[in-house]
């Protein structure tokens, strides 16, 4: 009787080299993955990034005293939230009127208030803080996009945070709400040592 040779238990058989190559690829993927995060992690907790992560939050609270882009050096928080009112809910009247932020705190029209903004807010970095609102329910226009500081130019580190937000807005019969987005921008025109 001659002996049979099964093919059972082959190590090279062709289900086994498929099944290896589907768990390289596999891994490899996962390997791709995990690197591509972690170094997206890393350029992210640049101290800008941090710097602005801190102060996009500081930016949609409750400032003391309210109207603290008319003289930062003397206040004691910036922000441009209503006062008591929840994280993100921001005042109206700091963007309209004569005396508002986005002229009290332009660096072309009033340096020495720009520059006391930066240092109440901690950053050595400049600073640029965009508004865009959408209308919802409102019977006028959007309001018009709102740019406060100095914009980002010839800039070598650039650090970018985005945080909802809503403007009330108060009209003769009812309440109308603006939905929308503060960018805020921190840059240098340094290079990160």
């Amino acid at each position: 009787m001659v002996p049979s040779h099964s093919k059972k238990g082959q190590y090279f058989s062709m289900d086994a080299i498929i099944a290896s190559v589907i768990f390289v690829l596999a891994l490899s993927l996962l390997m791709s993955h995990w690197f591509s995060l972690r170094a997206q992690n890393e350029s992210r907790s640049s101290v800008l990034q941090d710097d602005a992560d801190r102060l996009s939050t500081l930016l949609i609270s409750p400032p003391d005293p309210p109207d603290w882009y008319k003289n930062p050096s003397s206040a004691r928080t910036a922000g441009f939230a209503l006062n008591g009112s929840r994280l993100g809910v921001l005042n109206l009247s700091a963007f309209t009127g004569f005396d508002n932020a986005v002229i009290s705190l332009d660096p072309r029209v009033n340096p020495a208030n720009y520059n006391a903004a930066r240092a109440l807010m901690a950053t050595p970095a400049e600073f640029y803080i965009i508004i865009n609102t959408t209308p919802m329910g409102h019977p006028d226009e959007q309001l018009p996009l709102i740019s406060i500081g100095r914009s980002p130019l010839n800039a070598k580190e650039i650090a970018i945070m985005r945080r909802g937000i809503v403007i009330p807005e108060t009209g003769a019969a009812q309440t109308y709400y603006h939905y929308g987005t503060l960018t805020l921008m921190l840059w240098t025109n340094t290079s990160a040592a």
